[in-house]
């Protein structure tokens, strides 16, 4: 009876193990969506409406889960803080998104190269800065889906397969 009890507790571990591994797979699709949607917010608010770097961060950060803490730490920061630059304080806020395993370490790269640039230039190199950031997340976002749609199952069956291995091992 014992030995049943352990089995379905070492399953139930394993298939949870394996359920964690596929939802950071769509974690990481749907930041790469909201990273869009916010380089495009960021992008209109500072181009078109000419608003200031603070506010703009606010106003396309305000409607994000994931990638929340990219923009409005940012902003946080720049209104505090008046001695860091911008770009290292998005180098800042993007290496947060990293170890939170949000976005990769090529996303990330592009992140940074794009805040070090953020706010330093006239508006059309602004234009050119956002489109091929813009360029870049649809890369990346085509990416994640690919990866998310080939290794979600995977990782689910891997999961339950190695629980059912180990109970093998072990009865």
């Amino acid at each position: 009876m014992v030995k049943w009890i352990g089995a379905g507790l070492i399953l139930a571990a394993s298939g949870f193990w394996g359920l964690v591994k596929a939802e950071g797979l769509a974690r990481r699709r749907a930041a790469a969506g909201e990273l869009m949607y916010g380089v495009d917010k960021l992008e209109t608010e500072i181009l078109y409406g000419k608003t200031p770097l603070p506010p703009a961060l606010f106003r396309a950060g305000s409607s994000m889960n994931l990638c929340r803490a990219l923009f409005i730490g940012t902003a946080e920061a720049l209104e505090k803080n008046g001695r860091d630059s911008v770009g290292e304080i998005w180098k800042n806020q993007t290496q947060e998104l990293l170890m939170g395993d949000i976005i990769d370490q090529e996303m990330g790269s592009a992140l940074i190269c794009f805040g070090e640039s953020l706010g330093n230039s006239d508006c059309q190199s602004q234009q050119k800065l956002f489109s091929l950031l813009k360029g870049q997340l649809r890369a990346y976002e085509e990416k994640t889906r690919i990866l998310r749609d080939k290794n979600e199952k995977m990782w689910k069956f891997i999961g339950v397969g190695a629980g059912c291995a180990l109970i093998l091992l072990l009865l």
